[in-house]
C-alpha cells in the first residue's frame, strides 16, 4: 500500500523497507525513480523533515514569544526541569490525571520534549517508583511558597484566573475565588 503526496510523491513499503517514488528521480530498470530507506532511516528522515519544516515556518512567521520576554528570560535546561521536580509535578498534578504525560528524551535533539497520550485509558499515567516523589514535590512546593506572597501583593492572585475579575471589578484568586 502506498500514499501519494501532492499527486507527485508516492511512499510505500516493500520487503520491510520504506520506498519513496518520485517522477524526477532517475528511473531504475523498471522505469521508476525511487529511494529506499530502512525503517530506522525513514524515522530519522521524517524527524529531519519535521525539524526543517519548523525551521522554514520560523523563518516566515515571527516567534510566538515576544522579544522582551525572550530578552529577560533564560531557558531552563531539561535536566534541571527534571531534577528540580518541575517535570514530576506538572505530570503528577496536571498531565497524569488527564491521561497525558510530558516526557523528556534528551538523546533526541530534534524533539527532546513531547507528550505521551493515554486519554483512552481512564486511569491514565501513574509513577512506578514513588521513592522520590515526596522529595521533588517538596522542592516545587518550596518554590510555590516563595512566590505566593509576592504574586498576591503585585497581581492580586497566585494562580492566574481565567476570569480575572469578580462582579465588583476586583481581581480574584483562581484557587480560592477570593480577592
Amino acid at each position: 500500500m502506498s500514499d501519494q503526496v501532492g499527486g507527485i510523491l508516492e511512499v510505500g513499503i516493500c520487503d520491510g523497507e520504506v520506498v519513496v517514488n518520485h517522477p524526477d528521480l532517475k528511473p531504475d530498470a523498471n522505469g521508476v525513480g525511487h529511494i529506499v530507506f530502512s525503517p530506522g532511516q525513514a524515522r530519522s528522515f521524517a524527524s529531519l523533515l519535521l525539524r526543517k519544516a519548523r525551521e522554514a515556518e520560523e523563518e516566515v512567521a515571527p516567534s510566538a514569544i515576544p522579544e522582551d520576554i525572550l530578552a529577560t528570560s533564560r531557558v531552563l535546561d531539561l535536566e534541571e526541569l527534571r531534577s528540580a521536580g518541575y517535570l514530576q509535578e506538572v505530570n503528577r498534578v496536571f498531565f497524569h490525571p488527564l491521561g497525558l504525560a510530558l516526557a523528556i528524551q534528551p538523546d533526541n535533539p530534534n524533539e527532546p520534549l513531547f507528550v505521551l497520550d493515554r486519554r483512552d485509558d481512564l486511569e491514565g499515567f501513574v509513577f512506578d517508583d514513588e521513592a522520590g516523589l515526596r522529595e521533588k514535590a517538596d522542592l516545587v512546593d518550596t518554590q510555590r511558597q516563595l512566590r505566593r506572597i509576592p504574586r498576591m501583593e503585585k497581581l492580586g492572585y497566585f494562580v492566574q484566573p481565567v476570569e480575572p475579575f469578580n462582579n465588583h471589578g476586583e481581581v480574584q484568586d483562581a484557587a480560592t475565588g477570593k480577592r
